[in-house]
């Protein structure tokens, strides 16, 4: 009998187990995703730490939500051997939002949510298994792309999740770099923290405005800002994280820039890091937040100078499979290159997290499980 082999989540913040388990059936819509390629993403991260707060979590489970390719299916237009990138989300397809090419569906089927039926464990349903694992069920074969041949199966992962929410970001704050362009013939972009969400963004952002756009990375850790360099970041930032030292990190950045940003996006979530963006920024900038915050700790925000600036917020929650196919698109023809890529294998999953937490994981992880079919 033919064996999957996963990595589980058995209880919060403590290494994950291996758990043995006979190779699942392929579900009526769906199939058997053979997982050769899967990224270590935050969302792994806060899921391991239960920063989500989630009080219906159910053990053994499998986290991992960047995945890649067929192994088994039921009749399709994919073919068993194809190779794949799974579109992390489930959405209704009815709904407004849905029939708008909308990320936001509100009937959407969240990764890692489990609900009371512990029998099934399909990816794309609440009651969900990720990419942790040599084999994957994954529960509609809608959420199946095909990969472009000339993208490698370790940057093709990455989009699934990482990429595109790189791409929503800097989708959401296009129009206040359109304007700024509009009015000063170029704009200032900020982006805080340097790892691999970051050189996604890097990458797209001056794959539409080229030199339009000036890029200041920032982070507390200044090897990292060399990497952001090579991959094309104007200016660097490296500031200080102790919250007294606020004004002064503001001043590095417009300085720095040569003025306040038009736009930025925070892919830290840190307590500081959000507040320091707002003043830095120029008024009409919109800002985009990608990182989560420690369970309910939120940023002290200086509420009055969004009134004040005009400035736009925006809450990025991975994006629409449309970014998927974009993205995609842009890697095949050489428009954006990958963040940095480091392989760790199954067994090394924790460490990893372990050092996503402290900030010393370097660019993206990618797991390459060893597998047959």
């Amino acid at each position: 009998m033919k064996m999957n082999r996963k990595l589980c989540l058995v209880e919060y913040n403590k290494p994950l187990e291996f758990v043995e388990e006979p190779l699942p059936q392929p579900p009526p819509k769906g199939a058997i995703v053979k997982v050769t390629n899967t990224g270590v993403c935050h969302s792994d991260v806060h899921q391991w730490q239960n920063h989500i707060n989630n009080k219906n979590q159910r053990f053994p489970m499998v986290m991992g939500i960047e995945n890649l390719i067929v192994a088994h299916l039921n009749p399709h237009e994919l073919s068993v051997g194809e190779r794949v990138v799974v579109y992390p989300w489930r959405h209704c397809g009815e709904c407004c939002y849905c029939l708008n090419d909308s990320a936001l569906c509100p009937n959407r089927l969240p990764t890692h949510q489990i609900t009371p039926n512990p029998s099934i464990r399909t990816y794309g349903t609440m009651n969900t298994d990720g990419g942790f694992q040599t084999h994957l069920a994954v529960d509609d074969v809608s959420s199946l792309l095909r990969i472009p041949e000339a993208v490698s199966s370790d940057i093709a992962c990455l989009c699934a999740c990482g990429g595109i929410t790189a791409m929503n970001a800097i989708t959401q704050i296009r129009p206040a770099i359109d304007e700024a362009i509009k009015l000063f013939g170029q704009a200032r972009v900020a982006l805080i923290g340097a790892g691999g969400l970051a050189q996604w963004a890097i990458q797209i952002c001056k794959a539409f405005y080229k030199d339009k756009v000036i890029i200041c990375i920032i982070d507390v850790q200044s090897d990292k800002l060399e990497d952001a360099k090579k991959i094309g970041a104007d200016v660097t930032v490296c500031w200080a994280k102790e919250p007294e030292k606020t004004p002064e990190a503001v001043m590095q950045v417009i300085d720095n820039c040569g003025g306040r940003v038009n736009a930025g996006v925070d892919f830290t979530g840190r307590t500081t890091s959000l507040s320091r963006l707002v003043r830095a920024s120029q008024m009409g900038a919109a800002i985009a937040l990608v990182g989560l915050s420690k369970k309910e700790t939120l940023p002290p925000l200086p509420i009055n100078l969004f009134l004040l600036l005009g400035l736009s917020f925006h809450g990025i929650y991975v994006g629409p499979k449309k970014f998927l196919v974009q993205l995609l698109d842009m890697v095949k023809n050489g428009k954006v290159k990958p963040p940095s890529i480091h392989h760790v294998t199954l067994e090394q999953v924790t460490e990893t997290m372990e050092k996503m937490v402290k900030g010393e994981q370097p660019g993206r992880a990618v797991v390459r499980v060893d597998s047959k079919l």
